[in-house]
């Protein structure tokens, strides 16, 4: 059976020497590779920008970033090709930067479709140091279809949050077309762009859920504006169950200063829908100290179907602190008898915070 032992120990030293020889031709520092033969011409390696399988396309993009300039021209006829080869010359063109700003704002003016969308987005990409390409894009806005428009919106943001590009964005919240990509702009540039809360609220009682739902998310970004917390309160009773449960979580990630906004999250722990009521009391907990008017209303929250809700409730009533003090027999209840553990030890921990008032 000795032989069987030595197996193992043959293998592994067969495997080390099979190691040792393979990289007997290396160096210290590792493996050289040879770099891939690429063309040394621009015009050879942007031909090579529409092949994205390439294994050196990454290497073709750096040689043709250093080449610079000279690369400037042949780069924005590769838009024209649309596609990986337009992708890969707002990408090179991106990183070369500002020298190819003035190509790309004349580039803005042509009939090539392709090659005008390519032009917004690298000018998007290159950002703030393209803010002389905004009057010439605003220009362009005006005669777009409407795949152009929402480009030149996503670009416009990423280069300026200056008042011209705000009035543009805020003119286009009435194209209706271009209204969701427009909220969601505005809302990702946030408090910047507060002169377009009011119109962008305008739509917040819109016949259709997915518009109502757009609002809502992008003027969170904004933060707890009086006038937006009252706004999305006004839509915790929308018809859709999509609509009040996302402006239950918005109120609620307002924390304290959407206490205005208690009486609609109280009213919310008796919607139809449990995951309403679950995070209507999670927000209550959320606003705090400022939820001790609706401590009745939790204790009902207690005895809920939905045990999901008890613990929600439970954890609303401790975060409220010594103001739910009227609260520690339901909460004793809990403790004694829900059949769930969580909402017991929820409601255990509710009520040391209650007593000991921290």
């Amino acid at each position: 059976m000795l032989y069987k032992r030595l197996i193992p120990a043959f293998c592994i030293l067969l495997l080390t020497l099979v190691i040792a020889c393979n990289r007997g031709g290396e160096s210290n520092d590792g493996p050289v590779l040879d770099e891939p033969d690429l063309p040394e011409d621009v015009a050879g390696l942007v031909d090579l920008l529409g092949q994205p399988q390439l294994p050196s396309r990454n290497l073709v993009i750096e040689r043709l970033v250093e080449k610079g300039e000279e690369a400037i021209g042949p780069l924005i006829e590769a838009f024209d090709e649309g596609g990986e080869p337009q992708t890969g010359a707002v990408n090179v063109l991106s990183r070369i930067g500002e020298p190819a700003i003035p190509a790309l704002i004349e580039a803005l003016s042509t009939e090539q479709y392709y090659r005008r969308i390519g032009a917004v987005m690298t000018l998007g990409e290159i950002g703030p140091p393209a803010e002389s390409a905004i009057e010439p894009m605003i220009s362009l806005f005006q005669f777009a279809v409407k795949s152009e428009k929402v480009t030149i919106i996503q670009a416009l943001a990423r280069i300026s949050h200056g008042d011209d590009v705000i009035f543009l964005l805020t003119a286009s919240l009435v194209v209706e077309d271009l209204r969701w990509e427009t909220l969601r702009v505005l809302g990702d540039i946030g408090p910047e762009a507060a002169a377009a809360v009011p119109s962008m609220l305008e739509y917040i009682d819109s016949e259709e859920t997915q518009t109502r739902i757009e609002v809502i998310q992008a003027v969170e970004g904004f933060g707890p504006m009086e006038e937006i917390v009252e706004a999305i309160a006004g839509r915790v009773t929308d018809p859709e169950q999509r609509v009040r449960h996302l402006a239950v979580q918005v109120l609620g990630r307002f924390g304290p200063a959407a206490v205005s906004a208690v009486p609609e999250l109280a009213s919310a722990l008796l919607d139809e829908d449990a995951d309403v009521q679950r995070t209507a009391a999670k927000a209550l907990g959320q606003i705090g100290p400022g939820s001790s008017g609706v401590i009745d209303a939790l204790v009902d929250a207690l005895a809920a179907e939905d045990p999901q809700v008890r613990r929600e409730a439970a954890w609303a009533l401790g975060q409220i602190g010594p103001a739910a003090s009227g609260a520690i027999d339901a909460l004793n209840q809990r403790v004694l008898s829900d059949t769930f553990e969580y909402v017991r030890t929820t409601a255990e921990e509710s009520i040391s915070l209650i007593e000991s008032g921290s």
